[in-house]
């Protein structure tokens, strides 16, 4: 395929961007997801304890059913404050 014959939103050509959204735009839509997938110090910590008690699995089930999945316009959307307050009530 040459240049001339290329099209402005062809998936398979390198360069060419068929959403329409700028780079810039992409790489902030991703760092945003990054962060806010990042769990606070504290609550990584909680959670490392806990795990390592004999009954972690007690503790696994009752943060996984505080977790609330709700679908927006990027895809599903999963909070954690619920859970995270467990974690560290509990720790």
């Amino acid at each position: 395929m040459t240049h001339a014959t290329r099209k402005p939103h062809d998936a398979d050509c390198p360069g060419t961007n068929p959403d329409n959204s700028t780079e810039a735009q992409r790489h902030h839509d991703a760092r945003t997801r990054l962060i806010r997938a990042a769990p606070r110090p504290e609550v990584v910590a909680a959670a490392h304890f806990l795990l390592h008690q004999p009954d972690a699995h007690l503790y696994r089930r009752r943060y996984l059913e505080l977790l609330t999945h709700t679908t927006g316009p990027d895809g599903t959307v999963t909070e954690y404050a619920a859970a995270e307050k467990y974690l560290l009530k509990v720790h």
